[in-house]
């Protein structure tokens, strides 16, 4: 679990719904220890009076939605859909990018602020919680955009890092939940933001 101020984030398993084991690097950042084919869903936690506002990204892609985040709340999260009164959240999936054939990048390789080339990254960006004018409805429809980000650089890795290399896709497994209507609210300044790497196994040993 990673914190910041009030707020934690981490990776949770679709089936069993245990947090993935965490190391703590050198470097002051976090890796979640996952395996490929695992799908799973993010857990957001706020022990923060206020109400807030949360976006989330999967690899530098927005998932597309903005969430409420309430004190003593924590919740889970993944691909949003909503019809008729009822959100249904579809899982994310660990990708080993050396079995894809894959788009590559001609970036550079070296390490950026998400951490290594052959991790994935999870984001979450807190904001103020906004009333904002109008009312919406619970009978909205929405379906997220995302899709799995394949801008990975891979070209100059050697074998062994490529090994490592990871990303998200869209899973399968889901849950619902019912919402309701009501006064339009959406972010304000935003407060911090948290990062949750992760990486496969032999990326944490090598």
């Amino acid at each position: 679990m990673v914190r910041s101020g009030k707020f934690s984030l981490e990776l949770i398993d679709a089936t069993t719904k245990k947090p993935f084991k965490e190391h703590f690097g050198l470097d002051g950042k976090t890796y979640a220890e996952v395996e490929p084919e695992i799908e799973y869903f993010l857990r957001i936690s706020s022990n923060d009076p206020r109400q807030v506002c949360v976006t989330l990204d999967v690899d530098g892609k927005n998932l597309g939605y903005t969430s409420a985040l309430s004190c003593g709340k924590s919740v889970e999260k993944g691909l949003l859909s909503c019809e008729n009164g009822v959100s249904e959240y579809c899982a994310l999936k660990f990708n080993k990018l050396v079995n894809r054939n894959r788009n590559v990048s001609n970036k550079s390789n070296e390490e950026g602020e998400d951490g290594l080339p052959w991790t994935g990254c999870i984001k979450m960006k807190v904001y103020e919680f906004v009333f904002k004018e109008g009312y919406h409805s619970a009978q909205k429809s929405y379906v997220s955009s995302w899709s799995a980000n394949t801008d990975h650089v891979l070209k100059g890795l050697n074998v062994t890092s490529k090994k490592k290399a990871l990303n998200s896709e869209r899973g399968s497994k889901t849950f619902q939940e019912s919402h309701k209507g009501g006064r339009n609210w959406g972010p304000g300044e935003k407060l911090l933001s948290v990062k949750l790497l992760y990486c496969s196994t032999v990326g944490l040993i090598s």
